[in-house]
């Protein structure tokens, strides 16, 4: 095991420390917890993965750039080559990671939903590396990269559903949120703990506000109770386009960049 998966594997454990018992007995102000989880696992998951590639072709340009120039081969293989290494690593260190965090915080299901809880997550994680490799790919060094991606990430993380409620967004801003990998993941992992959740425990006092069925804080939060297939949907599709995007970005500046 890596040091980049063994850090990730600790991060686990950093998160479902605080977490531990967070569902049995839940009540309103373990709502919050248990979002705040949900929450946490997809955005470690897509920071980790995004940032953890993007020194990949500002170090190895230089030799596919001579390699190319000698016509050992065209950018389509060498890239197609980088999608295949990072298969195993987006699928295994995500399921350990979920599966620790899922067995010691102990969600809610049985084998099936955690199959469906951890399915989104993996998804988040290729989505996370293409778009690593998009942005490895446009730009000369990893400290540009860097300083691009910082605000994009925060706009999309915004459409998260923790800091807007995803159902009551102006028309200009609300198709936003469908370019947003952590709307699409914490909503699809939001699904699978509270749509079974038929009874929540409400406060004493009858002012205090009380949510007490999971559909309700799923309706709180703005997220669609049908959309899992589409959240699944939405993570393949920003793979997709990002390493469509980022072969096409090294392929024309194989093309065009002089051999160093």
């Amino acid at each position: 095991m890596n040091k980049f998966s063994l850090l990730f594997q600790f991060i686990s454990v950093l998160l479902s420390t605080p977490y531990v018992g967070v569902v049995s007995n839940l009540d309103q102000k373990g709502i919050q917890n248990l979002q705040g989880l949900l929450y946490l696992v997809i955005t470690e998951t897509i920071f980790t993965f995004n940032y953890a590639v993007f020194y990949t072709f500002p170090n190895e340009l230089p030799l596919l750039l001579r390699d190319v120039a000698s016509n050992l081969y065209n950018p389509a293989p060498y890239y197609i080559s980088k999608i295949v290494i990072s298969i195993p690593g987006c699928i295994s260190q995500p399921l350990i990671y979920t599966s620790f965090i899922y067995y010691v915080v102990g969600l809610n299901g049985d084998y099936m939903d955690f199959f469906l809880f951890v399915l989104p997550v993996i998804l988040s994680a290729f989505s996370a590396t293409a778009m690593g490799y998009f942005m490895s790919a446009v730009f000369e060094s990893v400290d540009t990269a860097s300083l691009v991606s910082v605000p994009i990430d925060f706009l999309t993380l915004i459409f998260s559903g923790l800091f807007l409620q995803l159902g009551n967004l102006p028309v200009l801003i609300g198709w936003m949120k469908y370019l947003s990998h952590f709307y699409y993941g914490v909503e699809a992992i939001s699904l699978t703990q509270w749509k079974k959740m038929e009874k929540i425990e409400c406060s004493l006092d009858p002012e205090e506000p009380c949510l007490s069925t999971g559909m309700m804080v799923l309706e709180k939060y703005g997220y669609n109770i049908n959309h899992y297939a589409v959240d699944c949907f939405g993570l393949i599709a920003i793979f997709v386009s990002s390493h469509l995007a980022g072969y096409l970005a090294i392929k024309n500046r194989s093309h065009q960049q002089p051999v160093y």
